[in-house]
């Protein structure tokens, strides 16, 4: 998600601030030249009311297709009177496309028709989007500038303060603005703990049967069973328990991602769907590598038994 930050509402890379004493219309026609950008287009914030509930809307000026907000569901913002929305303000107010809504922008009253919504984390997803059209006369608050193939933040900003001059205020984006970056890491975290606490079960499990059956691998080692053959049938068997794992577990495991992860985003407004499942290498590595360390805890499972006695082994209580 943070590696592709328009699928949470934040498809640029440079923000142009439209200080007070700027022309919004010179700087606008600067934009274009500048080394790396590939496109821009300007917003401008307004507290807007509901009935008698207030919400964040954002009027987008500039060429719609340079708006490149991810549409989840409904088609992109084209022409006046049509808005897209977040899924927290569709939820909130229990919104569906194609409805039509009329609100107060500031002092500008404004009927809408929603014919999109978008995955969007600033302000609980509850944003709504219109044309700058429908706010005549007013400057934007900034230009939202997007880098090339192959250009970064930093890059971008650092040539839009070269040809704008060191009296425009120009601001990279932010590599985690909504702090996604944290919920990644937690989600990391509880994950690697899972890891952690099954493979300690697994080493448990073995452990406790190679100990019960203690007077069998006694027995074997007294018909000629040597060492390694005794850590070749626990290996076998740790493998075919990694194995069993890796079948029932996987699909079980990434039903639960999709469900907790759904659950999350849409508590936090940007609505399900958002996050990207695993890749099939990783998926295809799954079971090969719990059938291996199911193998390996096998074998540390029997190795102190295996290298004890055959008479201690059969009278093993």
């Amino acid at each position: 998600m943070i590696a592709e930050p328009a699928r949470t509402g934040d498809p640029y890379d440079a923000v142009v601030v439209v200080d007070d004493g700027t022309d919004p219309a010179a700087l606008a026609g600067r934009l274009p030249g500048t080394a790396g950008a590939a496109g821009w287009y300007s917003q401008t914030d307004r507290r807007t009311t509901l009935g008698d509930q207030t919400f964040l809307s954002r009027a987008i000026g500039g060429d719609p297709a340079d708006a490149g907000f991810v549409v989840r569901e409904g088609r992109p913002l084209r022409a006046a009177g049509e808005a897209i929305a977040g899924y927290g303000l569709l939820h909130r107010f229990g919104l569906q496309l194609g409805d039509t809504v009329t609100v107060r922008a500031g002092d500008t009253p404004l009927t809408l028709t929603i014919v999109g919504w978008y995955s969007e984390t600033e302000d609980s997803g509850e944003l709504l989007m219109y044309r700058a059209e429908m706010l005549p006369g007013v400057a934007p608050d900034a230009y939202l500038v997007s880098a090339g193939p192959g250009g970064t933040p930093g890059t971008l900003a650092a040539a839009l303060r070269e040809r704008l001059g060191p009296d425009v205020t120009v601001h990279a984006r932010e590599a985690d603005p909504d702090d996604l970056g944290t919920f990644t890491v937690a989600m990391r975290l509880l994950a690697l703990l899972v890891l952690v606490v099954s493979l300690a079960n697994l080493a448990a499990t073995l452990l406790t049967g190679s100990r019960e059956r203690s007077r069998t691998l006694g027995v074997l080692r007294t018909v000629g069973f040597t060492v390694r053959q005794t850590l070749a049938q626990s290996a076998t068997g740790g493998a075919a328990l990694g194995l069993a794992a890796g079948i029932v577990g996987l699909p079980i495991g990434l039903l639960l991602l999709h469900v907790l992860t759904n659950q999350v985003m849409i508590g936090i407004g940007a609505g399900p769907g958002l996050t990207v499942p695993p890749s099939g290498a990783l998926l295809a590595a799954t079971v090969p590598a719990t059938v291996l360390t199911g193998a390996l805890a096998g074998i540390l499972a029997a190795r102190r038994l295996s290298r004890t006695s055959a008479s201690k082994l059969v009278r093993w209580e």
